[in-house]
């Protein structure tokens, strides 16, 4: 079992909406928790290679290893993928909708079908680059998507959850390409 797998959806779910609403109520005056700008930019700019910044440490004590995981949990290859998803959210934090397909965000974004395969196929240092172009591309052109599918995506990569991830991805890409944005999400007008 790997180190991923001890994060239920569930829990996933909730931490990921958590560190949104923490990271868009620095733009507002909502109460609750927030992380600031400054933290958000610096996340943003994070390298999966270089743990060392302080501003990982902080928010993933605070807001993923509680809910997560245990000390005991933790791996390199485990701080690099959530360096990643904290660099996503980072970027497409103002567009995340729950339940709107990352794969129909992919295709209404007009990636292009080889650069969705190449994520699809792709592991370790490989995904976490392909993914954060991916999420640039998405952000660049403001489509919605369920930014926990994003997480899945780079947690889950060589289990049977990992290809079920990938499997909904492309039917939701292609899917996308065949219904309005808001039929491919469940959502209601």
């Amino acid at each position: 079992m790997s180190e991923a797998s001890t994060a239920s959806r569930k829990d996933l779910d909730s931490v990921i909406h958590t560190l949104v609403v923490a990271m868009n109520n620095e733009r507002s005056n909502t109460p609750g928790p927030r992380i600031s700008r400054g933290d958000i930019a610096a996340l943003r700019r994070a390298s999966p290679s270089d743990p060392g910044a302080p501003t990982f440490w902080r928010v993933c004590t605070q807001y993923v290893e509680p809910h997560l995981y245990t000390n005991a949990h933790w791996s390199n290859d485990l701080e690099s993928r959530w360096i990643t998803i904290l660099a996503m959210l980072a970027e497409l934090h103002p567009l995340h909708r729950r339940g709107a397909s990352a794969g129909g965000a992919m295709h209404n974004a007009g990636v292009g079908e080889q650069r969705l395969f190449k994520a699809l196929r792709s592991s370790g240092k490989e995904l976490l680059a392909t993914t954060r172009a991916l999420t640039r591309l998405v952000a660049n052109r403001g489509a919605t998507s369920d930014l926990a599918e994003w997480a899945r995506l780079v947690l889950y990569q060589n289990k049977t959850s990992g290809r079920n991830i990938r499997r909904k991805l492309a039917r939701d890409y292609y899917r996308s390409e065949h219904t309005s944005p808001l039929e491919h999400t469940g959502a209601t007008r």
